[in-house]
């Protein structure tokens, strides 16, 4: 009578797929099942030309996925690739997950956020707050004197990071003032002004985030 092997896995692992039915006839050449480790996943993204200079290995990274849409799993970017595909003009990265849980099933689409910067104590502003003349930014502050009316001080500033939204200000203010971000006529330095609104105080710890919008750069299956 023939004899049969069979072979055992030393490693835990989620079966997949059954390609052979019991008592099948099978060779070495044959799929019978597919086991697959899921204990780490990776969700694959797709990083257009603009954002490319921006990602880099071991840079933290937040998932989620339509199943937990309460849930946040965090991992980091561990793969990048060097070719940019063609008709979408996007380079791929890889974002491994631990997945011990086992939450997280292979093919399922999900979206990530990069952080691309952080800094603790950053001093954020609104970008559209900046003004540029020439290669220099400045913008205006209200200034306060104790028995006159508040006026625009024109400040020369040096940003750092920026985004769309926020840029980070290395020199040239100080927490706590308060600078116009928009206004109804044209301001000149020591011009009068009144204050309308004040906007809430950021967090002491931002952690500007640049999460890909588009669904062909973060719904890629895992």
């Amino acid at each position: 009578a023939p004899r049969a092997r069979i072979r055992t896995f030393r490693e835990d692992g989620v079966l997949t797929s059954k390609d052979a039915e019991a008592g099948e006839l099978v060779n070495p050449n044959v799929k019978a099942v597919t086991l697959m480790d899921i204990s780490a996943v990776y969700v694959e993204i797709g990083i257009t030309e603009k954002d490319i200079e921006k990602i880099k290995l071991g840079q933290p990274a937040k998932v989620n996925v339509d199943t937990y849409q309460d849930k946040d799993f965090f991992g980091a970017v561990d793969k990048i690739f060097p070719q940019i595909e063609g008709r979408s003009r996007t380079m791929t990265v890889k974002i491994k997950l631990d997945n011990k849980d086992m939450l997280i099933k292979p093919g399922k689409f999900a979206r990530a956020s990069i952080s691309v910067y952080e800094k603790k104590g950053a001093l954020l502003l609104p970008t559209g707050a900046l003004r540029k003349k020439e290669d220099a930014y400045y913008v205006f502050v209200v200034k306060k004197e104790e028995g006159k009316k508040d006026t625009a001080e024109q400040r020369s500033i040096k940003p750092g990071y920026r985004t769309i939204e926020y840029a980070v200000i290395e020199e040239g203010l100080n927490d706590g003032e308060l600078v116009i971000t928009e206004s109804q006529g044209e301001l000149k330095d020591n011009s009068l002004c009144e204050v309308l609104e004040v906007q809430g105080e950021a967090d002491e710890e931002q952690k500007p985030e640049e999460e890909i919008k588009q669904p062909t750069l973060n719904e890629e299956n895992q």
